[in-house]
């Protein structure tokens, strides 16, 4: 069963789902970025090369976008037409589902 969140970025409304975990081929994209991501912020790189990344990653995971406002395109999303602007919207949009991806990746499991 997967899960359908509700975006905090208004510039971004609407909502995601996610699925309740990862398959293997998933998993591997994940930390295949997120090892790249870590190498480009050790170089001090920009953040649009370190979103980019991950992108890869977070549309093979997301199930659906469910998204609106001006700045999201019709077509289906991928890292090519992922919205980079307005950038700290977008920074921030990406940076939740990034949150809410790695939640699914390493869950926290409360203790009893």
């Amino acid at each position: 069963m997967s899960k359908t969140i509700k975006s905090p970025v208004d510039e971004f409304p609407g909502k995601i789902t996610l699925p309740d975990f990862l398959t293997m081929p998933q998993v591997l994209l994940y930390e295949r970025g997120i090892s790249e991501s870590l190498v480009l912020i050790e170089q001090e790189a920009n953040p649009s090369e370190i979103d980019s990344v991950i992108l890869p990653a977070i549309c093979e995971i997301v199930e659906e976008w469910d998204i609106g406002g001006d700045y999201w395109p019709d077509e289906a999303i991928s890292p090519s037409n992922f919205p980079g602007s307005p950038r700290i919207p977008s920074s921030n949009f990406l940076g939740w589902v990034m949150q809410e991806v790695r939640e699914i990746y390493n869950p926290s499991i409360p203790k009893e």
